[in-house]
């Protein structure tokens, strides 16, 4: 069979050739891969980036301005420290600390969720449909509370006689707290202003008080508080968009369970 081909396809020399063509070309393509990884390119954008978190708090804008305006050896110290970041960071990744350490790996997750929150941000659009039914499902969570101005003082005493303790609109939250939800209760059912009532039963003893003023609670109207309303509608589409997102993100992934896990579970759902 070999006597059928051509004298210079039986050449040594060639064999040779062609055997050092193909390590060539295999080699340059497994190297292809190895070497994007040992590659660190660095952008405006990186640095603009880097230099946020790096160098302080910078306001809008001021970021791009501070690495535009480095001069060339100001500069080269920047990309240096970008650098040394980078490969630190690609080296604490390729031995796992991600994994491993889960502060880090909370992290990224943050950081993930965050750029997810901000895209959802900026593609929220709503209307004065959106505004106003939900301004009406959630009218309470706007609600000013009643405040109350009161002084008390330890049942049996004579007013005069002993230090008095005044409070300046308090809420019945701020009521309760002090002196337990009872004593709230007694406060904000009072129905004289200006006078010494009680005693009033309450976790620190029995106190006379005395209301000297007393809003009601208010539901502002929906002008005053727009932009507040705005605010919670955006953030529960957003909060909405990010969970379908995350849901999708997790129904990608086929879920393999350790066999105990396997066998905890069916257990469980007997």
């Amino acid at each position: 069979m070999l006597n059928r081909l051509p004298q210079f396809l039986r050449e040594p020399l060639l064999h040779f050739l062609v055997l050092g063509g193909l390590l060539f070309v295999l080699f340059d393509v497994v190297s292809a891969g190895r070497f994007a990884d040992d590659e660190i390119r660095v952008t405006r954008d990186d640095l603009v980036l880097f230099a946020r978190h790096r160098y302080g708090k910078f306001g809008d804008g001021e970021a791009e301005r501070f690495i535009d305006t480095r001069d060339q050896r100001e500069l080269g110290s920047v990309i240096d420290d970008f650098v040394a970041e980078e490969a630190v960071y690609r080296k604490a990744r390729s031995i796992g600390l991600d994994r491993i350490d889960y502060s880090a790996r909370q992290r990224l997750v943050s950081q993930f969720e965050a750029m997810e929150r901000e895209t959802y941000g900026a593609r929220a659009e709503l209307d004065e449909h959106d505004i106003n039914a939900w301004y009406e499902a959630h009218r309470s969570s706007y609600r000013t509370p009643a405040y109350f101005t009161f002084s008390v003082m330890p049942a049996g005493s004579k007013a005069g006689n002993v230090a008095t303790r005044r409070y300046e609109r308090a809420s019945r939250e701020d009521i309760a707290d002090a002196y337990g939800e009872d004593f709230a209760r007694q406060v904000e059912a009072s129905p004289e202003v200006g006078s010494w009532q009680g005693p009033f039963a309450s976790t620190a003893g029995q106190f006379m008080v005395r209301v000297d003023n007393a809003t009601a609670p208010y539901d502002p109207p929906l002008d005053a508080i727009r932009h507040l309303v705005v605010e919670d509608v955006r953030a529960d589409r957003i909060a909405q968009a990010q969970a379908s997102r995350i849901e999708a993100l997790r129904a990608s992934y086929d879920v393999v369970l350790s066999p105990e896990l396997e066998r905890r579970r069916a257990d469980t759902s007997q």
